[in-house]
Formats: C-alpha cells, sequence, structure tokens
C-alpha cells in the first residue's frame, strides 16, 4: 500500500473532532521549548460561530488527515465576504495548518480546502491566516529560537517547503522588530525625539493620554471610529464591523496595561492609538492551554512578572500624519514602557513594504528577528 494511499481526509463536524482539531498542536509541538500552547478555551471562542461576530460575514470548513488510526495534520478554509466585497476579489483562505512532514499528506489537506473554496466560487487560495491579520498569520521563516509575542506564530521550519512543492507563491512578508531599554537609551534619534516630543506636547492643542477603563466602551468606540480609516492602506486589511471591535476588545480587557494603551487626541477629538500589550506568552507554557481551575490565578499572580510587550497597533488618521502624531505615538509607547519598567518591546507585524516605519525603527536600534511568509495560490486552471 502506498503513503498516498494511507492518507485519509475528515471533515470537522462533531465535538470529538474539533477536540482533536484543538489538541493536535500540542502532538507536534511537544519537544519544541519555543513553542507556547494557546488558550485552549480562546481558541474554541475564536472558532465559535454563535460568539465570533466574523462568523456573521465568514464561512468556514476545516479538515484533519489520518494515516491509518493516527491523526497527522489538520487545516481549515475560510471565505470572508467582506474581504472580498472590500479588495472587489474572489480570494479563499487557509490557516490553522499542521502537517507532519510528509507531503502527501499536506497535499490532501490543501486539496481538500482548495476544492472546497472552488466551490464556493473563490479564484484564489492565500493564508496561511488564522480567519484574520489581527490573529497568527504566516509560516515562521527564520527566528525559531525565540517564543513568539501574544498573538504572534510560532510554526515548523518544513511547512513552507510543503506548500512551496504544491505550487503556492510567497505573497507577502511580515517582519517582527524587537527592541530593548539599552539600544533605545544610546540611540541618538531617542534624543531628537524627546526634544521633538518635548516642543509638540507644550502646543495644549495636543494631548498623549492613557486609555481610560471606567469609560472602556465608549473608549473603543473611539478607536474603532478611527481604525478602518488609518488602517486601510495597509496589506491584507479589512475593514472592522464595530461587533468585530468589541469581540476583541472584551478578550484584550483582561490581558491589557491601560498605561500602555495610549489616545492621541487633538482639540479634544481622539485622532489616534496605539495598543500596547503585555507578552502573557511567558507566562502560558506553564497554564498548558489550561485557564481553569488554577490556570486563571497563575495568571493574575504572575502577570507583573511579564517584562516585555507587544505593540499591536498603533496608527493616527492620515491628515495628521504630517503632523508628526504618529511620531508622537511610537515615542510615548517607548517612554512609557520604560517608566513602567519594560525590558523589551515586539514591534509587530510589520510589512515589509513599511520601509520609512522599519528605517524609524533601525535608527532607534531595533532589530528584524523574526520574518513570516504568507502565500498564495490561483485555483482556476490557466
Amino acid at each position: 500500500m502506498s503513503l498516498l494511499s494511507s492518507i485519509k481526509i475528515r471533515v470537522v463536524s462533531n465535538k470529538t473532532d474539533w477536540k482533536t482539531f484543538y489538541e493536535l498542536p500540542f502532538k507536534f509541538y511537544s519537544h519544541d521549548p519555543f513553542w507556547v500552547p494557546p488558550l485552549k478555551m480562546e481558541e474554541r471562542n475564536l472558532l465559535n460561530s454563535r460568539r465570533n461576530p466574523f462568523f456573521n460575514h465568514t464561512s468556514i470548513r476545516a479538515w484533519l488527515a489520518f494515516d491509518r488510526s493516527e491523526v497527522v495534520g489538520r487545516i481549515l478554509a475560510f471565505v470572508d465576504d467582506n474581504y472580498n466585497d472590500f479588495h472587489k476579489s474572489k480570494m479563499g483562505f487557509f490557516g490553522y495548518f499542521e502537517s507532519i512532514d510528509s507531503q502527501n499528506a499536506s497535499n490532501a489537506l490543501i486539496d481538500h480546502a482548495s476544492d472546497w473554496l472552488i466551490d464556493q466560487g473563490m479564484a484564489s487560495i492565500r493564508g496561511p491566516i488564522n480567519l484574520s491579520v489581527t490573529n497568527e498569520c504566516g509560516f515562521l521563516v527564520n527566528g525559531f529560537s525565540s517564543l513568539p509575542f501574544i498573538k504572534m506564530g510560532h510554526s515548523l521550519p518544513y511547512y513552507p517547503n510543503l506548500v512551496e512543492n504544491y505550487g503556492f507563491e510567497l505573497e507577502h512578508r511580515l517582519l517582527a522588530y524587537l527592541i530593548t531599554n539599552e539600544t533605545v537609551n544610546s540611540s541618538e534619534l531617542w534624543r531628537r525625539l524627546e526634544k521633538i516630543n518635548e516642543r509638540a506636547l507644550k502646543n495644549n492643542e495636543v494631548q498623549i493620554r492613557s486609555i481610560n477603563m471606567d469609560r472602556y466602551k465608549e473608549e473603543v468606540g473611539h478607536v474603532f471610529r478611527i481604525y478602518n480609516e488609518f488602517m486601510k492602506d495597509n496589506w491584507g486589511f479589512v475593514p472592522a464591523t464595530k461587533a468585530e471591535m468589541y469581540f476583541m476588545a472584551d478578550i484584550l480587557k483582561f490581558i491589557i496595561d491601560p498605561k500602555m494603551v495610549l489616545m492621541a487626541e487633538y482639540r479634544g477629538e481622539i485622532v489616534g492609538c496605539s495598543l500596547g500589550v503585555p507578552n502573557i506568552n511567558q507566562l502560558l507554557p506553564e497554564l498548558k492551554g489550561k485557564l481553569f481551575p488554577f490556570g486563571f490565578i497563575k495568571l493574575f499572580l504572575k502577570r507583573k512578572k511579564i517584562s516585555n510587550f507587544r505593540l499591536m497597533l498603533i496608527g493616527v488618521l492620515p491628515e495628521f500624519r504630517e503632523r508628526g502624531f504618529d511620531v508622537l505615538l511610537y515615542y510615548e509607547t517607548i517612554r512609557r514602557s520604560l517608566d513602567r519598567g519594560y525590558e523589551s518591546a515586539e514591534l509587530s507585524w510589520i510589512s515589509e513594504e513599511n520601509k520609512n516605519l522599519r528605517s524609524i525603527l533601525e535608527k532607534l536600534g531595533a532589530r528584524l528577528y523574526k520574518m513570516y511568509h504568507v502565500y498564495e495560490k490561483n485555483l482556476m486552471p490557466d
């Protein structure tokens, strides 16, 4: 019997299948010291069509691969109507990809995902993207010897070869920069930014403040109002719905350090924001994916030991960029992180094409230390 004939693919259709789907990475990465076990409860919530408003405009299908009785891979395909409406495209996506180092197993998984997307009327397939670019996306291609930061991925080194051998081509590179307090303090650019910041904030019309947690829902509403404007030119962007923004805010509310969520005001109007999130991935390995019954307590008691954070989001309305508001936000985010005792930060992800931002970060002493590849393939016959 050939290896190909021993690979069987099954649609994920019941609770037992979904449990296997969620548990598979724990098997694949059991001996990888740089893999961070995801919180299973959060994974289930993200893929729960009754809870996650993303599914108001998205359909999905998931599969498991078996070699005889052993599960050897998984994949999820989805169609995001909002993405295709915004980009005037017929793009399908895959994510949550895991496979043994077998071209046959990988091909079988991608075959099923591709066939389903074709049945949905899609012309191309892109991935890996775990539902949206605000979650994990891309295969890691360098930087395997350090833990990923919160909501950033860590994948097996042979995955790019599997999809390239199938016929996928590189669509985009996503970059992660690491910056430490030592490199910032020794940066000549940092000293220049200090002076620029001092002059700017002397103007009473400009204010950078922390989020007001007593008015959290209102503050999230401000972020929603400006997010779709300042993000619209970014690669992979899809306009967020208000329901999606509040869903994500509810997840982050437990995690965020309010002092590291900044709002930029001009004449009392919110025109920009930055979201620095403590890197709870420093604590997750010992939880082994379980928040209850004791994981929640461990997380609460040890969160003060978190020594780094991820800058997940930063931006200002387009008309305020020329006034240097984006630079002010970067400066204030880094300065306040130093005041809060954080030792380092990951700035991610950043498009390879964003040369202006990359130049600023490198002059501040940030170093490119992880890279992720997103792939794409035409589904239509030539």
